[in-house]
């Protein structure tokens, strides 16, 4: 894999400052994360056994 290539694998990442997700939403705590060329983009991560359920 490429420099290049591995910026493009979402990896798990800790956030303490709360981002903005994809969807526009505020993440903290353990998110998906990728580069997508000039930025990092976030993935809300659901762990195996969890719902994903919205208030």
């Amino acid at each position: 894999m490429t420099n290049g290539a591995w910026s493009e694998v979402w990896h798990l990442w800790r956030v303490v400052i709360p981002r903005r997700s994809i969807t526009g939403r505020l993440l903290v705590g353990q998110v998906w994360r990728r580069r997508d060329g000039r930025r990092w983009i976030y993935k809300r991560f659901v762990a195996p056994g969890q719902h994903d359920v919205h208030a």
